[in-house]
């Protein structure tokens, strides 16, 4: 088997599951984004995402970072830290940290932090250890 063969095959392989992941996101923002569902049921939601390897989970991922709800922040973080995505890691540091307007939601910064720590890509640990100087304990306990 040569080498163009291998690679076809990988990619006929991998094709489907970017597919699957892309309709996992836009199932999880639709159902995510109804204001009547509880805590519990955006909980599961974030839930469906979790092992989902993309930068689209969590970008939509991060929507759940500063929900009101402790169960379903914490869910969150678990779900996006399971990634390890170099390019969420991007991602949540250039469209979160170094948002001005997002930045200063505390919550969110703290629920980033967090998840950034669980990625283990050193990427992110430069932003980590400027959140250790945060004024806001929250995010300081975060980024630990």
């Amino acid at each position: 088997m040569n080498i163009a063969t291998l690679l076809s095959l990988v990619l006929l392989v991998l094709e489907p599951r970017a597919d699957e992941d892309a309709t996992l996101v836009a199932d999880f923002r639709r159902f995510y984004g109804d204001k009547d569902n509880t805590p519990t049921m955006r909980r599961e939601a974030v839930l469906t995402l979790a092992g989902t390897d993309s930068l689209g989970a969590v970008q939509a991922l991060s929507l759940a970072l500063g929900d009101d709800e402790f169960i379903v922040r914490a869910a969150a973080v678990d779900a996006i830290a399971s990634t390890h995505n170099a390019a969420g890691v991007q991602w949540l540091i250039e469209n979160v940290l170094l948002d001005k307007k997002a930045s200063k939601d505390a919550r969110l910064v703290a629920g980033v932090a967090e998840a950034l720590g669980g990625m283990g890509q050193p990427a992110a640990f430069g932003p980590l250890l400027d959140l250790l100087a945060h004024k806001e304990l929250e995010v300081r306990l975060g980024a630990i």
